[in-house]
């Protein structure tokens, strides 16, 4: 049976997770990091745990707006794949004339422990303090 306390708890650890593999705070401070959602994505249709995600099996992953970084990001989507416990990330860029959101690339496969890495290897934003 659904049961959509469970799915809210899910989405909400996944997302969390994810954070974590980015550095949590120091990452939202380094990068601007705003408008977190946690996702789900059903049969190729994206839906937003704020409208409902229903009751089929679900991706489930963690969409933010960054500081606008090179070529144009300020946009992320990374999404979990349970199956290889492996992420798969989007860049985006959310331009404002015209109103119409441009994909920037994408990377599948990437281990959590590379999710920072790859972050700021593609937008060019720092995650971390110097040094560390």
């Amino acid at each position: 049976m659904y049961n959509m306390k469970n799915t809210t708890k899910d989405l909400h650890l996944v997302a969390e997770t994810i954070l974590e593999h980015l550095g949590g705070e120091e990452f939202r401070r380094m990068t601007g990091a705003r408008d977190l959602v946690s996702t789900a994505e059903a049969k190729g249709k994206r839906t937003y745990f704020r409208h409902g995600v229903g009751y089929r099996e679900l991706v489930r992953g963690l969409m933010f707006k960054c500081t606008k970084g090179k070529d144009g990001i300020d946009k992320v989507v990374i999404r979990h794949d349970k199956e290889l416990d492996l992420y798969n990330i989007e860049f985006w860029s959310m331009n404002k004339f015209p109103k119409k959101p441009t994909g920037l690339g994408s990377l599948d496969d990437v281990h959590g422990r590379d999710l920072r890495d790859v972050f700021t290897a593609n937008t060019g934003l720092p995650t971390k303090e110097m040094g560390e």
